[in-house]
């Protein structure tokens, strides 16, 4: 079950628009569908660029603070984005490391 507030399910669409491209330049760079490591690194490493800089674009600004005028209570609205409960500019850290492991993976 995907669960989701506000954009958070661009965390999953920004690397599949990122990763289709990719993977038709390394497709047409190397003649074959080979998809290698340093493809998928290269593809999560702006992924995960992506992802944070929409992220930080979304959940930040200051919301709109609400006064009640009968208690005098505040109450900040701010809207919310995120994918599985983690906000969607922590997603982008997440591609990082995965982007990461791929390098290692490929190298190691």
């Amino acid at each position: 079950m995907l669960i989701w507030k506000g954009n958070g399910f661009l965390a999953i669409i920004i690397p599949v628009m990122i990763f289709i491209p990719v993977l038709m330049l390394f497709s047409a760079i190397k003649g074959n569908n080979d998809f290698t490591g340093i493809g998928i690194a290269i593809s999560l490493a702006l992924s995960a660029f992506a992802t944070w800089k929409v992220g930080k674009r979304l959940n930040g600004g200051d919301g709109k603070l609400l006064i009640d005028p009968d208690t005098g209570e505040k109450v900040l609205l701010k809207s919310e984005h995120s994918f599985w409960f983690i906000n969607l500019e922590y997603w982008g850290f997440l591609w990082g490391i995965l982007s990461v492991v791929a390098l290692i993976a490929e190298f190691g």
